[in-house]
């Protein structure tokens, strides 16, 4: 949870450096960054911190997808059964009689 919300943030501030949504990052791109660059790496001095930061947001505003028409679609409610019909069995299609059922020969 914690390597997400990190991840999230980082997305963020890559999309402040790269002018344009954070949407717009690949997140599983930015994940990548984050795990090889500050994930479980050792420092031995704090100030190199703030550097290694800096390099992880550069990579991480590359991360960009193609833009591709048609993305939004419209919202669809589907309609609720009306609660009168709680208990009722489903109606079974009505079968053709056999006497309307054409002869063969």
């Amino acid at each position: 949870m914690v390597a997400y919300n990190l991840t999230t943030q980082l997305r963020r501030q890559a999309a402040v450096v790269a002018e344009c949504e954070p949407r717009e990052l690949s997140f599983t791109g930015v994940w990548s960054v984050y795990r090889h660059m500050l994930q479980g790496i050792e420092v031995r001095d704090p100030s190199q911190w703030p550097e290694r930061l800096e390099r992880a947001i550069n990579y991480s505003a590359r991360q960009k997808l193609p833009k591709r028409p048609g993305g939004s679609y419209p919202r669809e409610a589907y309609p609720r059964r009306p609660k009168s019909t709680r208990f009722q069995k489903r109606k079974k299609p009505e079968k053709p009689n056999d006497s309307q059922a054409p002869e063969s020969k």
